[in-house]
């Protein structure tokens, strides 16, 4: 056998075997990155709605100003011990909060 004929032989085999498996392996990876992106999301989606600040009448739906009275507890964990807290009565205010939510990841 020849020099030239082992060579061709060894990427025929290179292109035909370890071609398909890193492609799946590609795959794989992309599709356990892409889970974990999503569930990272999710606990954040699900510690916000855990917050009182969404039911506040002083929060606001302000890339800015989030809140008017504690705008720099806004939606931390400070907030869950918010001496300012008052409570809406409209379900107005939080559906706009739901809406800040769905879009801020965007």
């Amino acid at each position: 056998m020849s020099a030239e004929n082992i060579a061709s032989t060894a990427l025929l085999f290179l292109g035909v075997v370890l071609g398909p498996l890193i492609f799946f392996a590609s795959i794989v990876a992309y599709g356990v990155k892409r889970i974990a992106v999503l569930f990272c999301e999710y606990r954040e989606r699900r510690y916000l709605r855990s917050l009182p600040c969404g039911r506040c009448q002083y929060f606001a739906n302000d890339e800015f100003l989030k809140c008017a009275v504690n705008p720099l507890q806004a939606l931390t964990d400070e907030a869950h011990h918010c001496r300012d807290f008052a409570a809406m009565a409209s379900s107005e205010i939080t559906n706009e909060y739901d809406y800040y939510l769905k879009n801020k990841s965007h």
